[in-house]
């Protein structure tokens, strides 16, 4: 069986595909996994043993040719693709699976010879198909991120079918390397010490915890606990990584630009723990079951965080996080809401690297950051604590309500009816009321109200679909009645997509979009039929959360209300 996989974004998506690949090879041990990727990746996939051939696509020379314009440079950029093209496209694939979220690595997948296809792809008019439930919940995730449930790693997991996968170790670092990595601990009397990685750099400023609070927090690390600093960047942040060296001084040494892939991965794996923005090394770290404490301010923690248990994400508590817009937001005061010390916090008490942490964990950032510890739900998939002991907030209630009404429909675990109950008990138990059961069951009420009326609307929908159809199915129908059905069904759709901007119904509003978007275009008999079919999946979807909302007011009402340390 000959598989090729398509990944052609960022070092941070390439170390993501690692427990999918191992969790195919798992399925098909006999399978030949092979990568079309870009040269940034490929030494990513270079170090995993499971992959029988890399294919590499010069994408930042296309880039650089396109975006000049020139005939002669567009020419030199086809030729450049053909040539790149030449070897996957002689080859007949059994499965092509397509990972990157782009119209050209949907159009690559669509013209190479394949007997089966997934992921992100094109049909012959060029236009995007999401045939897979989990890759339509996908895309409904991007304008609605705040209401995400799920890593990257477990959609991508179930896109593809796969009913479990690997979890960490991924990579087990060259012996050599390890040897090279003591014999540096030993010349800098690092050796045998509690080491600390630093990774200061990420792929934007807006992603940037300050350099001068990486710098305060080692300090810290090496004054008050006995750690040693590892300083961790490529050569485009060795200035960065440099200014923070000097600003920690003695006590921390400098990687930054001086190791190969292979180097770094050995390094990761000897530090205790690494301390880092959103970036790649994040995931390299955890690939190789190093615990990581990520500092999240523009990206989601839930989708992107790093992949594996005891891992820790830390981000601003405020009401546009994740964000949606950086290049807009002019202040970026977020990145000053973390402090030294409740990363030194999280650090410094190893049982914050479990669950259910204490109310006196948080002490000058109380209220103005959210830490969650990382685990694995019931049925596999990543899931996130809190660290603190603080109240649910609404937005963490209706995300947890979409999740297991989600995994109930399409997630296949046939045993989820009878342990939910359950999981949303436990659930609840990491948090404390401090009193405000009476409030949140307000919320959640007024948002079952707010639920029974868009579910209003998509009946009123269905109907008119029903309609359509059923004159649609007469010998002569009407094609004046049929048009007219269809504007009335259109603005019916308009207020559906619109409906309550402000919860996650839009999430629902989002995915009913994409599921309609996604249906073939047919006959009108076949599309009126699988419109209603799109229609009923997002009401069954609704009538679910409306169930699970109800049995959560119940165990809010049955929660006691506590103050202080529980």
């Amino acid at each position: 069986m000959k598989i090729l996989i398509i990944q052609i974004l960022r070092m941070g998506d390439a170390l993501q595909l690692l427990p999918l690949i191992k969790g195919i090879k798992r399925l098909f041990p006999k399978s030949e996994i092979c990568l079309l990727t870009s040269h940034l990746e490929k030494s990513v996939f270079d170090i995993e043993p499971d992959i029988a051939a890399i294919y590499t696509l010069n994408k930042e020379t296309i880039s650089t040719l396109v975006s000049r314009g020139s005939k002669a440079d567009v020419i030199s950029a086809l030729e450049q693709l053909e040539n790149d093209l030449a070897a996957v496209s002689d080859i007949e694939w059994d499965w092509v699976i397509n990972f990157s979220h782009t119209f050209s690595s949907a159009l690559l997948g669509f013209i190479l010879n394949a007997k089966y296809r997934s992921g992100f792809k094109v049909d012959d008019r060029r236009r995007y198909r999401a045939r897979e439930r989990w890759f339509a919940y996908s895309l409904a995730s991007f304008p609605n991120r705040r209401y995400s449930n799920f890593n990257w790693v477990d959609i991508n997991k179930n896109v593809i079918g796969l009913d479990s996968i690997p979890h960490p170790p991924f990579i087990e670092p060259n012996r050599l390397d390890i040897v090279q990595a003591k014999e540096f601990f030993n010349q800098t009397g690092f050796a045998n010490e509690k080491i600390a990685g630093i990774h200061p750099g990420a792929s934007v400023e807006y992603k940037m915890w300050p350099v001068e609070k990486f710098a305060e927090l080692s300090r810290i690390l090496i004054n008050n606990h006995g750690y040693k600093i590892l300083i961790f960047g490529n050569l485009e942040g060795k200035h960065l990584s440099n200014r923070l060296k000097q600003m920690i001084g003695r006590g921390a040494e400098n990687l930054a630009g001086k190791t190969s892939l292979e180097e770094l991965t050995a390094f990761l794996s000897l530090c205790d723990v690494l301390i880092t923005n959103d970036t790649g090394p994040m995931h390299l770290a955890s690939a190789v079951n190093t615990r990581t404490i990520g500092l999240f301010f523009t990206t989601h923690f839930i989708e992107t965080g790093p992949y594996g248990a005891g891992h820790v994400a830390i981000h601003p508590n405020i009401s546009c996080f994740p964000c949606q817009g950086p290049a807009r937001c002019l202040h970026k005061d977020c990145l000053q809401y973390i402090s030294p010390e409740t990363v030194e916090a999280v650090i410094a008490n190893r049982g914050v690297f479990e669950k259910n942490g204490s109310t006196d964990f948080l002490k000058s950032d109380r209220g103005k950051v959210k830490v969650f510890v990382s685990d694995f739900d019931p049925w596999g998939n990543l899931e996130w604590l809190p660290l603190e002991r603080r109240p649910i907030g609404f937005d963490e209630l209706q995300r947890l309500l979409l999740k297991t009404t989600w995994l109930y429909f399409y997630g296949k675990q046939q045993d989820l009816n009878s342990s939910e109950d359950e999981y949303l008990s436990q659930m609840l138990g990491f948090f404390h009321t401090d009193g405000r059961s009476e409030r949140l069951i307000e919320a959640v009420e007024s948002f079952i109200d707010r639920l029974g009326e868009f579910m209003s609307l998509l009946e009123k929908g269905k109907q008119v679909a029903v309609d359509i159809q059923a004159e649609l199915m007469k010998i002569d129908f009407d094609t004046l009645r049929v048009r007219q059905l269809g504007e009335k069904l259109t603005r019916i759709e308009d207020k559906i997509s619109n409906f309550d901007k402000a919860s996650s119904i839009s999430f629902l509003s989002e995915l009913f979009t994409v599921f309609c978007e996604n249906i073939e275009q047919e006959e009108p008999l076949e599309l009126s039929t699988k419109t209603i079919g799109s229609y009923s999946d997002i009401m069954a979807i609704t009538s679910g959360i409306i169930n699970r909302a109800k049995k959560l007011t119940a165990l809010l009402d049955m929660k006691p209300q506590t103050s202080g340390t529980p």
